[in-house]
Order: C-alpha cells, then structure tokens, then sequence
C-alpha cells in the first residue's frame, strides 16, 4: 500500500502501485521546502494543485504552476523550490523508462 509522513516542512505520501509503467506515485504539500540539486533515473511526471515550483534545469529558471503539466526525462539534473510565500502542493508519476522510449528525449 502507501506510507503517509508528516515531515518538517509538510506532508508526504508515496506509494508503489501495481499499474505497469509506474514506478512511484508521490504527493507532496510543502509550506517551505528546497530540493537541491539531484537526478531522478525514472521519467517524472510533475502536476502542480497549488502554489508554483521553482525549479534550474540547464542553468536557466523555470516554473510549474497549476494548469501545467511537467515532464522530465531520467537523469537529468535539476532542484526545485517554492516560488512564492504558501508553498506549493504536488502529485507526481515516476514512470519507468521504457514508458517513452529513448527517442522522446531532447
């Protein structure tokens, strides 16, 4: 099933569900969080329910908000914070990497 954490700086759920292709369901709801620079080796879906995300992805500044659909490819480099005063509230897919193929990269 899935594990529910209170932490510091909000609330965390995660959980693995038996669906093929995903590896990871993660929901999030942070007042004030920073995530520093780190990779994920999985493809990661990004919706955004409340707040913004801040985020550096190849040295330039960007943005996820509610109405927006993030994807990023495995491996690639990035960070994340809120981008204004409240935080921000998150779901997220961890898709393996098969889900897109090599060639949906770039």
């Amino acid at each position: 099933m899935g594990s529910r954490d209170r932490v510091a700086t909000g609330t965390v759920t995660a959980w693995r569900p038996s669906v093929r292709g995903v590896r990871e369901v993660f929901h999030a709801s942070f007042p004030r969080h920073t995530y520093p620079p780190h990779t994920h080796d999985a493809w990661t879906l990004l919706v955004v329910d409340a707040g913004v995300v801040a985020y550096d992805l190849h040295r330039r500044e960007h943005g996820a908000g509610r109405a927006v659909v993030t994807l990023l490819p495995p491996d690639v480099a990035h960070d994340g914070r809120a981008a204004r005063r409240g935080g921000f509230r998150k779901r997220v897919l961890y898709l393996e990497r098969d889900v897109f193929g090599e060639t949906a990269t770039g």
